[in-house]
């Protein structure tokens, strides 16, 4: 408790230009049982990172935006709630080969984002802001004609005279598929897309599909809901999936890694 005084000290004069009366309510619930720091810097755009009940704050010194430092107090509303997506992905990934190949740092973060924010956008609506100040790319369509061609062309492909599935195809298809998903922009039509992915690869489409079904379903505020076993049933799907498939690995140095 006395730690979280402290912050809470030397965070005042800091958010005095972030605080209004949308989220007064929200930060100072938080403070009671969170240690929340805040940095300003030249940052691309406001973000959190958090560990176990400390929680980082960067915000942009040259933007100082209500709306964008509220969305990042609904991260650590949910992890205030034991709700950690990306906690639980690292750790079932972690260990095996071929899925911490595909789940790497940048695809988890990616996802356990994109999760968030399915839960955060109807409370952050409900705090009176409106719809398109969500995130920033709000405006910017989740579906990339060049990436697509690339997942389609290189999903799978021969080496060393056997098929194999290529790691970063497999990734930016989950990527692009949850950030689709989880995009509150109600103008953009991603149908065509979702065709071709799901033209890519069914399978896969299915196990993602039912994946953010389930997801949506999942009640953090019902004690006898476990975000756990969502993401758990997941990567169990996933497993299967890659049953049997040789997965191609290429580093930023073009090395090639076979993994069988």
């Amino acid at each position: 408790m006395i730690k979280k005084l402290l912050n809470h000290f030397r965070n005042k004069n800091k958010i005095a230009g972030l605080i209004d009366k949308t989220n007064a309510e929200l930060y100072y619930s938080l403070i009671k049982t969170q240690n929340i720091h805040i940095n300003f810097g030249k940052f691309e755009c406001y973000g959190v990172y958090s560990v176990r009940d400390k929680h980082i704050i960067d915000v942009q010194s040259d933007n100082i935006c209500f709306a964008s430092f509220s969305h990042e107090l609904l991260h650590i509303y949910l992890r205030s709630k034991g709700v950690h997506a990306g906690g639980r992905l690292s750790l079932m990934t972690l260990s095996d080969e071929k899925l911490h190949t595909i789940f790497n740092e940048d695809l988890v973060d990616h996802v356990s984002n994109c999760l968030d924010h399915f839960k955060m956008l109807p409370l952050y609506l409900k705090l009176g802001y409106s719809i398109d100040s969500f995130i920033a790319d709000f405006h910017i369509s989740k579906s990339n004609a060049v990436e697509l061609n690339n997942i389609q062309e290189y999903f799978t492909t021969n080496f060393a005279n056997q098929k194999v599935f290529l790691a970063q195809a497999i990734e930016k298809y989950i990527a692009t598929f949850i950030a689709m998903k989880a995009c509150p922009n109600p103008s953009f039509n991603y149908q065509s897309t979702y065709l071709k992915l799901r033209r890519i690869d069914y399978n896969l489409y299915d196990i993602l599909d039912k994946f953010i079904e389930s997801w949506n379903n999942y009640d953090y505020t019902q004690s006898n809901q476990n975000y756990g076993v969502v993401i758990s049933q997941y990567i169990e799907n996933f497993k299967s999936w890659l049953a049997g498939k040789t997965i191609l690995s290429i580093d930023r140095f073009n090395n090639a890694t076979i993994i069988e």
